[in-house]
């Protein structure tokens, strides 16, 4: 097993709370922003939502 996989795995089993892994969500509309969020620093992940 990759460790992807089993990151992935663990964060479905809860071992791991992916949510304060997750620094912004921004909708597919706010791309600009999405992608000069990933230059920060302070940035660890940026989700983009899709409805």
């Amino acid at each position: 097993m990759a460790d992807y996989e089993k990151a992935i795995a663990l964060v479905a089993d809860g071992v791991i709370n992916g949510v304060p892994l997750i620094s912004t969500r921004l909708g597919l509309d706010e791309i600009e922003q999405a992608l000069a969020a990933t230059q920060d620093s302070s940035t660890l992940k940026v989700l983009m939502e899709v409805d």
